[in-house]
């Protein structure tokens, strides 16, 4: 067993930056239940926008690597539009329509630090 304190010893650089999107699921859902919001955690290059990892509070799993594999390498900067399309087409979850807004709330908060040119938008 390792000494390192964390899940699993990962080092994204010094070229990345963390986003987080919050969304409230509905009332229903297990996500609402279990975690009151849902949270997508989202780690980005600077330069590009590449989402290199991503996860969120999903109750299985699996379901949050499922979504992750759908967000891991699309750019955050210029592919929003893209990435709710493989949500709307492949996440057939309850929880759909909340992890867009997740989604579209990392972008939002990208966007209002100014981290996108003018040449960047979606």
């Amino acid at each position: 067993m390792s000494n390192y304190p964390f899940k699993y010893p990962i080092s994204y650089g010094t070229d990345t930056f963390c986003v987080v999107g919050v969304a409230t699921p509905t009332a229903s859902t297990p996500t609402a239940v279990q975690y009151d919001k849902l949270i997508m955690v989202l780690v980005c290059e600077q330069r590009g926008g590449t989402i290199l990892d991503a996860e969120c509070n999903m109750v299985v799993d699996v379901t949050s690597d499922y979504i992750a594999s759908l967000l891991i390498g699309h750019s955050l900067y210029t592919e929003l539009e893209i990435m709710v399309k493989e949500l709307q087409e492949k996440y057939n979850g309850i929880s759909q329509k909340a992890l867009i807004v997740a989604l579209r709330d990392a972008y939002s908060k990208m966007r209002d630090r100014g981290m996108l040119s003018s040449d960047m938008t979606v």
